[in-house]
């Protein structure tokens, strides 16, 4: 019995050392503490797993078919007469949304709004799948337009 109760006295004597020196830690402490922390539990999930293989990549809804009627039918009336590849880049975020577009290769700078538009307008895509939960993944679209 007299174990217990010293067993006791000790915890809260450690626990109430404990509270008191974490009461003396500044606020700049706290944030930079609390981004610390917040980093460590959110980025080794993501850092681990980018290189495991995806079960899946992200595609269109209605497939490669279905995107291919997609882009055939954005060609504008003031881009007949230039032609090229615009290479676009946005990662497809497991809500299926695309995030972080932008050009990464153009043969042609005028085509470049015209892709850009035609992604940011995109139906919602199937995300990419790791181990049965979806997962964002990087896309990389290039969309060739042809002269009429």
């Amino acid at each position: 019995m007299n174990q217990i109760v010293l067993t006791t006295a000790c915890l809260l004597i450690a626990s109430t050392l404990l509270f008191a020196q974490q009461a003396n830690i500044d606020t700049a402490d706290q944030r930079d503490l609390l981004t610390a922390v917040q980093e460590s539990v959110s980025s080794p999930s993501d850092q681990s797993t980018d290189y495991a293989p995806l079960n899946n990549v992200p595609f269109f809804p209605g497939g490669q078919q279905a995107l291919q009627t997609y882009l055939n039918d954005l060609n504008p009336s003031n881009a007949d007469q230039h032609e090229g590849t615009v290479h676009i880049q946005f990662r497809v975020m497991p809500t299926g949304h695309l995030t972080e577009i932008k050009v990464v290769r153009s043969t042609e700078s005028m085509l470049n709004k015209v892709a850009m538009q035609a992604v940011v307008r995109m139906p919602r895509w199937y995300p990419a799948h790791r181990s049965g939960l979806a997962v964002s993944s990087l896309y990389i679209l290039p969309i060739t337009f042809r002269a009429r």
